[in-house]
Parts: structure tokens; C-alpha cells; sequence
């Protein structure tokens, strides 16, 4: 889970080759805090350059303390270590940066270390060299969450700002060195004090408590209630193996600062991950987190619904993304403060659609359907004033995308992935408003009544009724249904009745299902259908005129497997409704011109063979003595 960081250190040193102690101080960028490596016996060393090549500073961290040199590059001298030459002439990696470089890798045989930068060597000599090459990642990385991606790599997103190391030169030898940290906003800003209260970052436990919160965040999260968490599912699922991560191992961390020695800390007792989460397609990539105790004075940020979802997430609506993720495109440059960037919603015509869209005059490209799910994504990207592009990036992933309304802020988005960070691409968010069922089910949103009637299909049988019912679309979490028809009986004909049933959605099924008995075949039912929570009832639906019938009901076609010119099929069982079957088939109708093939259903399989044809529609058909059936056609294509 953990994505380590690594810091700037500000270094204020008197410029000479003698080394004296200071106390790191953090800063942002991409250096190392010397004194987040344990003591050793052994006094460990490394030599760090500055972008421009104007000095190199050499830090001992065998001890509690920092000790630093700055010294000037000087041109001639000895010859750098064997170990360094043969890497440049190797063509060692370029570590040169706009401002600090560095490349680390242990020599535990040797007593230099240095770097080569456009094909120069800086070196210095200790106890112990390093070298690290760019890109290595320390400590938890391989618990960072990935995702496939069928064109390229989808990355979790975080970072909205860059930062440079400027250095003034030294005018003389053994003048101070004025470095001064000089954050140039590249995609956002930093988060002024009291703002976005509700962020919280997600710390490993174990990293936390060596090696404290900066070291062990690698997710965003939002505070929905006094006890909820609202995060991105890929944060908490591994991406391999689709094992949940252990709330133990999980600490909520309310901070501005992650370096902050007030970091207010809370357990998790229990992660719940949307149960259709797919690590594949990042289908409901969401989850939540129930903390151990309840935090009562810090103001949650309401989750939007879908009566809303109109007005807060319409193309071209505002929204801000905050975390404390990368601050690079490529590179890693984590923040201790998080940061913010003004994003603008893309229109799902380019989110899902492939069309390109232009902010501020910059045009990105869309995503098309089979990478972007618009019913439960959006979209979002951002350009500032001097046209840079404002995105999240690796760090941020799980926190809020918030866009503000009638109702005042509301949770719209959780950063879930992208192509890339600040790329031509938007970046890709969980749709809030369309996972809200979910969300009052883990307790991250209060249950509210119903207000969308529920959808009702009737299947007419013998003397009976089976009624299927769908919670209408308001995101509600509903409990039960509640089923009415109202005809005449069968016990007593010249009376007209009311009969009901009942049904529950399942863990796999928003859809209930229940039968009706004691009707007439052949007269009209009126059904309607409620569904209810502990809130309270939904209207009830439109009326469905069914008739009770002799008739068989058919089944429908799963699933078709070509080989050559032989298809298999998989189907669901039909209904002969009190009749003896006479066939049960599978018949295949070529597009255009062409032979009609068909074939036997046996244990709710069949084999057509000889389509020569490429596409066909298919049905299930049965005969009964009663009459005959077909399920809704189905298109089959034959792979050429």
C-alpha cells in the first residue's frame, strides 16, 4: 500500500571541506531526510549535486545528526573511484535535475560515492557510498496498488505541485551557501491552514510508527461521517491477489502537515470494499473505512446524491482535487503539505466518448467506452494561468473531488486513475452520486427515504404471477419490496381482491423476486410495486396490466462460443408452465440471406454447427402443447 516519498534537505552549511552538525530540515523535493536511515557503527555516506553541477554537498548519516559539507566541483583533480568510472562509461543513468540529483545504490566494498551527470562525475569519499538510480523507490513500494491497463499502465493518482532548488553562487570560498526553497507552482497550490478539514491521510500502521507519516502515506480519504471514510477500493485491495488490507494496518491522519508533530491519529476497525469492485476495469472503485472512534469536531463533507448530481457534476463544472501526492509527471517530488488543483468536469461524450476537449486552450483527448464507465466514472483535468495542466498523481489516489452547489460542498469524485499524470488525458474519478446505495449500506452516508418508484417486470404463468422489482435510480439503499396485484380470485370470481407478496434485494442482486398464486388465467391484474427501508416507503410504481397464461415461458441465451463454424451455447432453463414440452431449441437466423440452422437444448446447452454466416440472431425457443415461445434475440458474430 505504501508509496515512500523522499524530501529535500535544506542544507545551510559553511563552505569547506570540514563537516559540521545541523538538524535536518525538511523541505520539499526529491532528497533524502539523512536521519530517516537507523545509526549504524559504520558511518554512511552520500554525495548529492545540484542540478547546475555548481556543488556537490556530502552528508554523513551514521549518527542521530546530520553532518554536511558544501564544497565547489573542482574540475581537476584525482581520479573518481574504478566503480564510478566504469558507470559513467557504462552510460550510467543521467540523474541531472532542476534541483537536486542524486542516484543511490550501496557499495559496502568501497569508501566513495558520486554521481554522473551529463556524462560528468561528482564523487566524494566516507565510510560508505551509495548510488541510486532514478525512479528506485525505498522501503514499501511493492505494496504500492497497480492496475492492468489494456493500453499502457493506468496509474493510482496523486501530486498537484512541483517545487526547485534555487542556489544563489557563492561569491567567495568560505561564504554560506544561500539556498532557498522556491515552490513554483507547476499544477496547484498548497492548502492554506483550515481548509479541506475532512481530507485525511492514509497511513501504514507499522511504517508509521518507524519511520513516522510522511514516510507512511499512500492514500487520501475523505471523513463522510463521524465514523466513516470514504477512499478509493484500490487503495485497499491488492491488486494482484484481491486480498483486503487489514484495518489494523490502516491509520487515519488529520493533518495539514505531514511532517507536523500534531498530527491527529485514528485507528480503522473495519474496511468495506464496494462488493462489485473490479480490479480490472476500476469499476466502483470505492470504499469505506469505519474508524475505531468517532471524530465529532471535525465537519464532514456530505457525499452528493443523485438528485443532485445534475447541477454538481455538469460538463464544465468547477471542482478542486486535493492530496499530498506526487508533485511530477515523472520523477518522484512528494509534498508534506497538500495541495490543491482547480479542475474542470469533462463531458462524458469525451470522458467515455473519444471526442477531445478543450480547457482554457488546451485540448485533451478522451477515453472511450471500454476504458471509461461514464454510469459510475467522470472525468476531470485542469489548466492554470500560464497553460500548465493540473492533474493527480500517484499519492493522491482515494481522496475527494469536490465541486460546490445549492446544497454547499459535496463529495462528487474519489481520485481513482489516469494515463499517466498531467498528461493530453483527464484524470478518472470515482462517480459518487451513482455509488450511493453502497455507500449508506457501509454507513458512510445516511440512509434516506426512497423517492424513485421501483421498475416491475411481470412473467405471466398458469393461475400465477413471478414479479421481479428493481429499486428505482436515486441511489437509495432499500431492504424490501413490497408487490400488489389487484384482480379477481380464483376462490371467488365475482369478488375483486388484493393480493400481495414480498422480496429483498441479495448481496449479488438489487432485484427481488416473488410470486403471486390464486389468479384466474386469462383475466387482468393491476401490479404495483413499493420499495422500503427503515426510513421509510418510495411512491408506488406505474401500473403493469399482466394476464396469468398457458403459455410456455423461454429461456434466454448466456453465452455463445464460436469455433470455426460450430457455436456453443449456454442458456437459462425455459418455463413450460404446466404443459408437457414438445422442443426446446436454439435457432440461429443469418443477417441478410442465408440457411436458418438450430439445434437441441440438453442440460441447458446446445451445439449449432454449419454458420457459414458472420453474424446472426439468436432465441431460445419452446413448443409446448400449450403454444410456443422465444426469448428477445441475441446477435452472435463469427470471429473471421
Amino acid at each position: 500500500m505504501a508509496f515512500t516519498k523522499t524530501l529535500f534537505l535544506s542544507l545551510l552549511a559553511i563552505l569547506s571541506v570540514n563537516t559540521i552538525a545541523i538538524a535536518p530540515i525538511h523541505a520539499v523535493g526529491v532528497g533524502e531526510t539523512w536521519n530517516h536511515y537507523p545509526p549504524t557503527s559504520n558511518a554512511q555516506w552520500a554525495a548529492i549535486t545540484f542540478g547546475n553541477g555548481r556543488f556537490v554537498a556530502v552528508a554523513n548519516t551514521g549518527s542521530s545528526h546530520v553532518m554536511v559539507s558544501v564544497v565547489p566541483v573542482i574540475e581537476s583533480g584525482p581520479p573518481p573511484p574504478p566503480w564510478l568510472q566504469s558507470y559513467a562509461l557504462s552510460g550510467g543513468e543521467t540523474t541531472c535535475m532542476d534541483g537536486w540529483s542524486q542516484s543511490w545504490a550501496q557499495w559496502p566494498n568501497s569508501n566513495s560515492g558520486g554521481f554522473v551527470c551529463n556524462g560528468s562525475i561528482y564523487w566524494s569519499s566516507g565510510a560508505q557510498a551509495w548510488l541510486e538510480k532514478p525512479g528506485f523507490k525505498h522501503g514499501h513500494d511493492a505494496l504500492m496498488p497497480r492496475m492492468a491497463y489494456r493500453c499502457g499502465v493506468k496509474r493510482f493518482l496523486t501530486g498537484l505541485i512541483s517545487a526547485t532548488l534555487i542556489v544563489v553562487p557563492l561569491s567567495s570560498a568560505n561564504a554560506i551557501p544561500e539556498v532557498t526553497l522556491n515552490p513554483r507552482v507547476v499544477h496547484g497550490v498548497e492548502g492554506k491552514p483550515g481548509t479541506f478539514p475532512y481530507l485525511a491521510a492514509l497511513l501504514e500502521t507499522r511504517e508509521l510508527q518507524q519511520k513516522g507519516a510522511f514516510r507512511s502515506q499512500f492514500c487520501g480519504a475523505t471523513l463522510t461521517s463521524s465514523t466513516t471514510l470514504v477512499t478509493a477500493a484500490h487503495c485497499v485491495v491488492d491488486q494482484k491477489t484481491g486480498e483486503r488490507s487489514s484495518a489494523a494496518n490502516i491509520t487515519a491522519g488529520f493533518t495539514r502537515s505531514l511532517d507536523s508533530e500534531n498530527i491527529r491519529l485514528v485507528g480503522v476497525s473495519k474496511v468495506s470494499v464496494h462488493p462489485d469492485y473490479d480490479i480490472e476495469t476500476s469499476r466502483n472503485d470505492i470504499a469505506v473505512l469505519t474508524l475505531a472512534s468517532a471524530v465529532t469536531d471535525i465537519p464532514p463533507l456530505q457525499p452528493l446524491t443523485p438528485e443532485f448530481a445534475a447541477e454538481y457534476t455538469a460538463s464544465g463544472g468547477a471542482t478542486q482535487v486535493a492530496g499530498w501526492g506526487n508533485l511530477a509527471a515523472s520523477g518522484n517530488k512528494y509534498p508534506a503539505v497538500f495541495r490543491v488543483g482547480d479542475l474542470t468536469i469533462f463531458p462524458d461524450a469525451s470522458c467515455a466518448g473519444g471526442k477531445r476537449n478543450e480547457i482554457d486552450g488546451i485540448t485533451f483527448s478522451g477515453f472511450n467506452s471500454r476504458d471509461v464507465d461514464n454510469a459510475v466514472m467522470l472525468c476531470a483535468a485542469g489548466v492554470n494561468s500560464k497553460k500548465q495542466i493540473v492533474d493527480a498523481c500517484q499519492g493522491d489516489s482515494g481522496g475527494p473531488l469536490i465541486a460546490d452547489g445549492s446544497l454547499g460542498p459535496r463529495l462528487v469524485g474519489v481520485v481513482s486513475w489516469g494515463e499517466d499524470c498531467a498528461s493530453s488525458y483527464p484524470g478518472v474519478y470515482s462517480r459518487v452520486s451513482a455509488l450511493n446505495a453502497f455507500l449508506q449500506g457501509a454507513g458512510a452516508l445516511p440512509v434516506s427515504v426512497p423517492t424513485v418508484p421501483p421498475i416491475v417486470s411481470v412473467v405471466p404463468l398458469l393461475g400465477e404471477l413471478q414479479v421481479s422489482v428493481t429499486a428505482g435510480d436515486d441511489g437509495t439503499a432499500v431492504t424490501q419490496y413490497a408487490v400488489t396485484a389487484v384482480g379477481r380470485s380464483a376462490g371467488d370470481p365475482s369478488q375483486v381482491e388484493t393480493f400481495t407478496c414480498f422480496s429483498a434485494p441479495t448481496k449479488k442482486s438489487v432485484t427481488g423476486n416473488c410470486s403471486i398464486s390464486g389468479l384466474i388465467t386469462g383475466l387482468e391484474y393491476s401490479v404495483t410495486a413499493i420499495s422500503a427501508n427503515d426510513q421509510g416507503n418510495s411512491p408506488a410504481s406505474a401500473p403493469v396490466i399482466a394476464i396469468p397464461s398457458d403459455q410456455p415461458v423461454a429461456g434466454g441465451i448466456k453465452s455463445a462460443n464460436f469455433r470455426g463454424k460450430i457455436a456453443q451455447f449456454k442458456v437459462t432453463p425455459s418455463l413450460p408452465n404446466g404443459s408437457p414440452t414438445k422442443t426446446e431449441l436454439v435457432i440461429c437466423t443469418p443477417k441478410g440471406a442465408g440457411v436458418t440452422r438450430s439445434a437441441r437444448i440438453s442440460n441447458n446447452s446446445a451445439v449449432v454447427r454449419n454458420l457459414n454466416k458472420s453474424r446472426y440472431d439468436c432465441v431460445v425457443r419452446i413448443a409446448t402443447e400449450a403454444g410456443v415461445a422465444d426469448s428477445t434475440p441475441q446477435t452472435i458474430r463469427r470471429a473471421r
